[in-house]
């Protein structure tokens, strides 16, 4: 396991104890960035964007995981959209 994946493991149980907690979001997003799952720290920064609409570094980070989003070459990208396509279905057949 990378330190980026212990650090997803331990911002997610921030944000399932303390869902109000921003920096879960923010260390949520950063791990993700750290992992090059983009789509997912967008929402994990947007989802702390939610709870402070004015913080201004978590729009900040938030806009460069858009940017790097934008940077992927297309088979990331296809892959990002397979998994997308993967978490609809899932959550179409709950």
């Amino acid at each position: 396991m990378t330190e980026a994946d212990k650090a997803l493991r331990d911002a997610n149980t921030c944000i399932k104890l303390r869902p109000e907690w921003l920096k879960g979001y923010y260390r949520k997003g950063s791990a993700l960035m750290s992992l090059k799952e983009y789509k997912e720290a967008c929402d994990a920064f947007e989802a702390g964007l939610k709870l402070d609409p004015g913080n201004t570094e978590l729009e900040k980070v938030f806009q460069e995981a858009v940017e790097a989003m934008k940077r992927m070459t297309w088979p990331e990208k296809e892959k990002m959209l397979q998994a997308i396509q993967l978490e609809k279905t899932d959550t179409e057949n709950v």
